[in-house]
């Protein structure tokens, strides 16, 4: 059975490729906050956060996720 972070995560890329973004950064940031080390969902809250335009938040996201 997964896991809640993963469930948020899944819902979170589901909600991307369907280009709702502000639904998929809150999916992402609540995947986190049940696993801070998930480096899929901070990669994926980056690529959510520069399409939306925050580019210094998605670095942040990024560097997490490495």
């Amino acid at each position: 059975m997964p896991d809640d972070a993963s469930v948020n995560f899944e819902e979170g890329k589901t909600l991307f490729d369907n280009r709702y973004y502000d639904d998929a950064i809150s999916k992402f940031r609540l995947a986190l906050r049940q696993n801070p080390t998930f480096s899929d969902a901070h990669y994926f809250l980056g690529r959510s956060l520069l399409e939306k335009q925050l580019q210094d938040e998605a670095v942040g996201e990024f560097c997490e996720a490495i």
